[in-house]
């Protein structure tokens, strides 16, 4: 806003003090107060002791709390000066915006607004452009902004401008830069991360965009992956790509004879498939047989048994050949060797029986023989037999198990039990309980079937 000055002169000299209005800061205080003229740019009533001649005017005091741009009285007040012509008021300077004239009538000088837009001169160095406006020097405030985001700026009166710097969010105007802030009065930021993540491009930012590019290649032969688990060697092509070879299942080998080695894509790379089958795999003794059985290699001693108990049994290798010996024994039981004997020793290579076995199972109803192979057997036969249930008739063997029918004791009354005594072997019928069922609506009563009550 423009401001006003009130400027006040000391009388018979033309050095001029200009003070502000409606600021903060306060002037030195023998500008507030000073011998000659006060008022916004009007003549203050002065007390003269007579001399006027002298050229010494009244004490005034400067009034501080005009208001900017306050208008000026309209009506001059005579100077303590006597004069007869104007030129005899020169020197009598009351503000920058007043002019000294004679008043011939009264014979003083009196005190006219300069005209507006009449240049003045403030002692503020926050004020430029000052102008005289009725009879008031206004002017503007001082621009301070140093065209920087990083400082704040302002005007001290009497001082001039301050650019201090500030710690606050800003845009150093370069796109590939992000958090921009300013750092003692410079605005910097953070350069755009623009790291590619395809090992085989390189990116860069745009400085105009600021937007990340990756049309840039890494060179040819620099590691990579190409993300194909049936691929090894995996490099960059220096055309942008990442390339392999194609594996083979001996790439996949591991070491076992027992797996099929392959590389499926779909599963996911190497696959180790369990095989199973005989002579698959080998431990190089020929004395041994050696088969794959879900995916490892079982080793069986080579089968040289003659099935003879009296007999040493070996292998010997003869080169990748093997050999088998069956030497006769003379001593040592053989019984485990003979299902038909309980005891039984070798003689020369035979193993010859000493107590057979006993294949008697005591049930009248089995053929009791032994097999030399299998050892006892006992077929079930259809003899006639007992079952030593004397309320049995017609006892029979059947399924190795010796079985009669129940012996037939019903009288045909309803009002009996039936009764066999195994021991006894005869048949005897007494009263059933008294009131039990003996027909539709009917209970037995003392041993008669009668209707039921």
């Amino acid at each position: 806003s423009p401001r006003t000055w009130l400027c006040l002169s000391v009388l018979a000299l033309t050095a001029v003090a200009c003070l502000p209005g409606k600021r903060d800061n306060t002037p030195p205080a023998d500008a507030a107060e000073s011998d000659g003229l006060a008022g916004d740019g009007v003549v203050a009533d002065a007390a003269s002791d007579g001399g006027a001649d002298d050229g010494a005017a009244a004490d005034v005091t400067a009034d501080t709390s005009t208001e900017d741009a306050a208008p000026l009285d309209t009506g001059p007040a005579p100077l303590p000066k006597g004069c007869s012509v104007d030129t005899d008021c020169q020197g009598f300077t009351v503000s920058p915006c007043t002019m000294a004239a004679c008043d011939t009538d009264s014979g003083l000088c009196t005190a006219s607004p300069a005209a507006n837009g009449t240049a003045c001169t403030v002692a503020d160095a926050c004020v430029v452009n000052a102008t005289c406006k009725g009879g008031a020097c206004v002017g503007e405030d001082k621009d301070c902004d140093d065209g920087n985001a990083c400082t704040k700026d302002s005007c001290a009166a009497f001082a001039g401008c301050k650019n201090k710097p500030v710690a606050v969010p800003c845009d150093d105007g370069n796109p590939c830069t992000l958090a921009d802030a300013c750092t003692e009065s410079t605005c910097k930021g953070v350069d755009r991360d623009c790291v590619s993540v395809d090992v085989c491009r390189v990116g860069s930012c745009n400085p105009k965009s600021g937007e990340c590019s990756f049309a840039d290649f890494t060179k040819a032969d620099v590691p990579c992956d190409d993300n194909q688990p049936c691929t090894k060697g995996d490099a960059c092509d220096g055309k942008g790509s990442c390339v392999g070879f194609t594996m083979s299942g001996k790439d996949c080998d591991d070491g076992k004879p027992c797996t099929k080695d392959v590389c499926n894509a779909k599963l996911g790379g190497c696959v180790n498939v369990a095989v199973a089958g005989k002579g698959m795999c080998s431990d190089g003794d020929p004395c041994t047989s050696n088969d794959c059985d879900a995916g490892k290699c079982v080793t069986t001693k080579a089968d040289c048994d003659d099935g003879n108990p009296c007999t040493t049994d070996s292998c010997t290798a003869n080169g990748d050949n093997k050999t088998c010996v069956n030497e006769p024994a003379s001593i040592g039981a053989c019984a485990d060797g003979m299902p038909c004997a309980d005891e039984a020793n070798c003689d020369k290579g035979v193993c010859k029986t000493i107590k057979a076995t006993d294949c008697d199972d005591g049930n009248v109803c089995t053929k009791d023989t032994c097999d030399p192979m299998q050892g006892c057997v006992f077929a079930p036969t259809s003899a006639s037999c007992n079952d030593g249930d004397g309320c049995t008739t017609g006892d029979a063997c059947k399924d190795g198990k010796c079985a009669g029918t129940a012996k037939d004791c019903a009288d045909g009354d309803p009002c009996t039990l039936d009764l066999c005594d195994p021991i006894k072997v005869t048949c005897s019928n007494p009263l059933a309980p008294e009131g039990s069922a003996c027909g539709a609506g009917k209970v037995c009563k003392l041993g008669k079937c009668e209707a039921g009550t």
